[in-house]
């Protein structure tokens, strides 16, 4: 509960014209983590993003595999803060990112 970790390997489509992983998707792998570690919670209402913060502290090339970890780190009823890294396979930091999301009043269907 509270934590999410997921590898990815840099594909083409994932990089910038240096060939390096692109800040836009290493924003996104961090957003749509943090996302889904909100559900870790099993909440009854979806939260949303109200804002992302992110540092890009090195760079990884097409083919490596980089690793992210979303944590949060405070889990209020209306509003979420969490963190999330991203890590080369050595552990070297790649990028750390912070946001906040609120809950919106959008229930979450639960399976039966």
């Amino acid at each position: 509960e509270g934590m999410l970790e997921a590898s990815f390997v840099v594909r083409q489509e994932m990089t910038n014209p240096m060939g390096t992983l692109h800040g836009g998707t290493i924003s996104a792998i961090c957003d749509d983590l943090i996302g889904a570690t909100t559900f870790t919670l099993g909440r009854e209402y979806f939260y949303t993003s109200i804002n992302l913060n992110v540092d890009f502290l090195a760079s990884a090339r097409l083919g490596e595999t980089v690793i992210a970890k979303a944590t949060l780190v405070r889990a209020g009823q209306t509003i979420i803060h969490a963190d999330c890294t991203l890590r080369d396979a050595e552990g070297k930091l790649l990028a750390k990112a912070a946001s906040n999301l609120m809950r919106v009043n959008v229930p979450i269907k639960k399976a039966d």
